[in-house]
């Protein structure tokens, strides 16, 4: 298993209506502190801003490093040899996605993904778009092609056995900003 976080950047997520932008940061950032915890590979793919570098969320920037961050021209990170082939080269059949837009980066990497073979999961709470009807009808193609929607919460609980020993104990005091505590 291994989790894409695609174009969580600054200047786009301010973009998203259908996730607030504060809530799209706070739940990626769970999901992060939740891989880092489970040892789980972390790939940022991320684009230019314009003319200017990419700016990721604040919240992310401590998982992000020279290593497993990867700057792609192409809208689809499978069709960016450097991002695709840090993707592969995991060995990983479980690709977990979070970013911005669902129906850009996160469809175009869902869809990409399940016809390479790997099981995918899109993790709704760390995704947005600037229209919920575009964002749903992305969802519904990433579903019918076979990747599986989730939450941060729902994905999370799924991969520890309980919350009393190591790591449920971690995991439970990760979730805590997306149970509202």
């Amino acid at each position: 298993m291994q989790i894409l976080f695609a174009d969580l950047q600054v200047p786009l997520v301010a973009g998203s209506k259908t996730q607030p932008p504060d809530r799209l940061e706070r739940a990626a950032a769970v999901l992060a502190e939740v891989g880092t915890i489970l040892s789980l590979p972390m790939l940022f793919s991320v684009v230019m801003e314009g003319a200017s570098p990419p700016h990721l969320l604040p919240a992310l920037k401590p998982y992000a490093r020279p290593a497993n961050t990867l700057l792609r021209i192409p809208v689809a990170p499978f069709h960016d040899r450097a991002t695709a082939a840090a993707i592969t080269g995991q060995r990983r059949p479980i690709l977990v996605i979070a970013g911005f837009a669902a129906e850009v980066v996160v469809l175009q990497t869902a869809l990409d993904a399940v016809a390479a073979g790997h099981e995918v999961y899109f993790v709704t709470d760390t995704i947005g778009s600037q229209f919920e009807r575009t964002e749903n009808a992305a969802f519904r193609e990433m579903e019918m092609a076979g990747a599986k929607p989730t939450s941060v919460l729902s994905f999370a609980t799924r991969l520890v056995p309980d919350f009393v020993g190591t790591p449920g104990k971690q995991v439970f005091a990760a979730l805590k900003p997306v149970l509202g505590q």
